[in-house]
């Protein structure tokens, strides 16, 4: 059951960024969207720093 919802997560990730990549004509334009979705849930993730006890919840 985990096999096939890792390929099914997967095939829609595949195609989510297909379907982006073909909106844009130039890469750099693909590659802004990218740092656009990334970059919050980067920050947001704790991977730069920890967040205080009160945000952890």
């Amino acid at each position: 059951m985990a096999l096939v919802f890792m390929v099914l997560t997967f095939a829609t990730f595949v195609g989510f960024g297909l379907t982006l990549g073909g909106v844009f004509e130039d890469t750099e334009g693909f590659m802004g969207l990218v740092n656009l979705i990334q970059m919050p849930i980067f920050f947001l993730s704790g991977a730069m720093w920890s967040f205080p006890d009160f945000i952890k919840a």
